[in-house]
């Protein structure tokens, strides 16, 4: 099955941090990932988005049904995140709309290095895949992908 990480692209400043909405590159690059990932994204998927503006934002123009879920809010910890996807145990493809550092700290214990988090920017995605042989699950990395790699802009 499949887990995608997309964290939400650039947003302004401002205070509540939950309201704080993207920026014209926020939008830009956010449109750029949804035009990216929408010939791509797998059958089955279900997608759990942070309540934070900047996030429903950032997953909007995929166009695709999506369930909001504190448990993928802001400041969460990473084993909420792996909690709530239920993954690689979970049979349908997961998609997490949410924020570093959790993302980052999700993608170490998945990677199972002893870095304690990987950067990830801003509207950027890294998607792994697991295949379950018997008693055996294999996990790769099958995509890391910023905004500026699609637009050649940052």
């Amino acid at each position: 099955m499949e887990l995608i990480l997309w964290r939400h692209a650039e947003a302004a400043p401002g205070t509540p941090d939950e309201a704080r909405a993207l920026t014209e590159a926020g939008r830009r690059h956010a449109q750029a990932m949804a035009h990216w990932l929408q010939p791509r994204l797998p059958a089955n998927l279900r997608i759990l988005c942070s309540p934070a503006l900047r996030a429903r934002q950032t997953v909007a123009p995929l166009g695709l049904p999506h369930d909001i879920d504190e448990a993928i809010a802001k400041d969460r910890p990473a084993t909420d995140l792996l909690r709530a996807a239920d993954w690689p145990a979970n049979l349908r493809n997961i998609m997490l709309v949410g924020h570093q550092p959790a993302f980052g700290e999700l993608i170490a214990i998945i990677l199972g290095t002893s870095v304690t988090w990987w950067d990830m920017a801003k509207g950027g995605v890294w998607w792994f895949s697991d295949t379950q042989e018997k008693e055996k699950t294999e996990v790769y990395v099958k995509a890391v992908m910023a905004p500026w790699m699609l637009d050649g802009r940052k």
